[in-house]
C-alpha cells in the first residue's frame, strides 16, 4: 500500500511538538539543577523602608544552620521588642546586629518555621561595649515557650564576658533539656538596658562538655517576674510593662495588633501585663477589631502560665468559653449558647469584649452585655491580666487592638 505524502499540518504538527518537548526539558533541567532549596508558598516580604532586615519567612526543606552572618539568613525572619536591632559595622569583625535595649528584657529573636537537620549547640560572636552580664541567650520551642534562659557569661572562656572585646560563646542544647528537632527560635535578651553586638550566630555540632548554669540561692531568676505596683484605673501602653509569653505580639506606633504564631499544628499566644500582680476585682476591657483567629481571649487573676482564668470568644464557633487554669491544668467551665455570627465581628467595626473578676465570680461580655458568667472557687483572689489567641491556621490574621483598660470593680 502506498504511504501517503505529509501535507502542511503534518509538518506543522511536528514542529509544534518539538517546540513543547525543547521548553518542558529545559524547565525540569533549570528545576533540578537549582536543587529544592527554597518552596516560594507563604512568602513574607515586608517594606523594606521600615525593617532593616526583611523577614524571610519562606518555608524551607531545611533550615539554614547560619542564622545571622553579616545579615540574617534566608529562612530566617527576625523581629524585636523593647529594642531596636541595625546592622552596624564594629571593629575588626565587620558588619554585626547592633541591639540596643529601650528597657530591661528587651531584646532580639530569630525563628523559623522550617526544621534543623542537626546541632547540638547554639554558637555566637558578641561584643558587650558595658553590662556584658546582662546578656542571656533563650532557647523557645516550636510553639514560642521558652525552654530555657542562659547568661552568655556562663558560657564564656573562664566565665568571663569582657567589656568592648568580641567573645565567642557556645552553650549546648541540651542545657533546655531538648535536641535541635524541637527549636524554632533563639532570642538573645537584655536583663537591663544596655547595647550589644552580636554576629556569626549558628547551630554547630561539637563534642563541647561545659557545666549546666545554675542560679545562685539568693538570686530571683524567673522567666516572667510579675510585680504589682500599679493601681486602677489603667490604660495600657503596651510599649511598656507588656511580655510576650509566647506566639507573636507586635506593637506598632499606632495600634496594637493581637499576637498569632503561624506554624502547623496548634497554635497559640500569649501576652500579660507585668505589673498588675496586686489587680484583685476589676474589668479588664479591650476595644478591637477583629481577625480571623479560632478565638480570642482575654485573661484574668493571672499569677503565672499555669494559673488564671479567661474568656475565649469564637467567632468560627459563634460563642463564648470561660476556661479556669489550675497548675497547668486547664478546665473549660462553660459556654454561651450559639450566638449570632453578626455579634462577633465585622473587620470595619470596633468591638469591645470585657472579662470580669469579682470575688470567685468570672463574667465575659460582649459590647457591654453580660453573656456569661460562672462563679469558680478556689481561683487566686489576684493577679494580672492579659490577651490571648489561638488557631490551627497558619495564615489566620491577627486581631487589631485600639485600646485596652482595666477599671476597679
Amino acid at each position: 500500500m502506498q504511504r501517503r505524502p505529509w501535507t502542511f499540518w503534518n509538518y506543522y504538527g511536528l514542529s509544534c511538538l518539538i517546540v513543547f518537548m525543547t521548553i518542558f526539558v529545559t524547565i525540569s533541567f533549570i528545576t533540578y539543577t537549582n536543587g529544592p532549596a527554597v518552596v516560594l508558598a507563604d512568602s513574607v516580604f515586608p517594606d523594606a523602608a521600615k525593617d532593616v532586615f526583611p523577614v524571610r519567612n519562606l518555608k524551607l526543606i531545611q533550615a539554614n544552620p547560619v542564622v545571622f552572618d553579616d545579615d540574617v539568613s534566608y529562612g530566617w525572619s527576625i523581629d524585636t521588642w523593647k529594642s531596636s536591632a541595625i546592622s552596624s559595622v564594629q571593629g575588626a569583625q565587620g558588619n554585626a546586629l547592633h541591639i540596643t535595649s529601650s528597657e530591661a528584657w528587651g531584646g532580639v529573636q530569630f525563628e523559623t518555621r522550617a526544621p534543623l537537620a542537626s546541632g547540638t549547640a547554639v554558637t555566637l560572636n558578641v561584643y558587650a561595649p558595658t553590662a556584658p552580664n546582662a546578656l542571656i541567650l533563650e532557647i523557645n520551642d516550636k510553639k514560642g515557650k521558652s525552654l530555657g534562659r542562659f547568661p552568655l557569661f556562663w558560657y564564656a572562656p573562664n566565665h568571663i564576658l569582657a567589656t568592648s572585646t568580641w567573645t565567642r560563646v557556645t552553650i549546648p542544647i541540651q542545657h533546655a533539656n531538648t535536641t535541635f528537632k524541637n527549636v524554632g527560635s533563639i532570642s538573645v535578651v537584655t536583663s537591663t538596658t544596655t547595647d550589644a553586638y552580636i554576629d556569626d550566630v549558628a547551630f554547630v555540632s561539637t563534642e563541647l562538655s561545659w557545666p549546666r548554669y545554675v542560679p545562685p540561692p539568693d538570686q530571683y531568676y524567673v522567666p516572667l517576674a510579675i510585680t504589682g505596683s500599679t493601681t486602677l484605673p489603667y490604660t495600657a501602653d503596651f510599649k511598656k510593662l507588656w511580655r510576650s509569653l509566647y506566639g507573636k505580639f507586635i506593637v506598632t506606633d499606632d495600634v496594637r495588633v493581637g499576637p498569632i504564631l503561624s506554624e502547623t499544628g496548634s497554635q497559640g499566644s500569649m501576652a500579660v501585663y507585668t505589673d498588675g500582680g496586686s489587680f484583685t476585682d476589676y474589668r479588664a476591657t479591650a476595644r478591637l477589631k477583629w481577625g480571623t483567629t479560632e478565638s480570642f481571649g482575654l485573661v484574668a487573676r493571672f499569677v503565672d502560665e499555669n494559673n488564671y482564668v479567661s474568656c475565649n470568644y469564637s467567632e468560627l464557633y459563634s460563642m463564648v468559653s470561660m476556661f479556669a487554669v489550675r497548675n497547668g491544668e486547664s478546665t473549660q467551665l462553660g459556654d454561651t449558647p450559639e450566638l449570632a455570627r453578626t455579634s462577633f465581628y465585622d473587620r470595619d467595626i470596633l468591638r469591645e469584649n470585657s472579662i470580669e473578676v469579682v470575688g470567685n465570680k468570672v463574667s465575659c461580655f460582649m459590647d457591654g452585655e453580660r453573656v456569661l458568667s460562672i462563679t469558680v472557687p478556689g481561683i487566686s483572689p489576684r493577679g494580672t491580666t492579659g490577651i490571648s489567641t489561638w488557631t490551627r491556621y497558619s495564615d489566620a490574621l491577627p486581631h487589631v487592638i485600639k485600646s485596652f483598660t482595666v477599671t476597679e470593680i
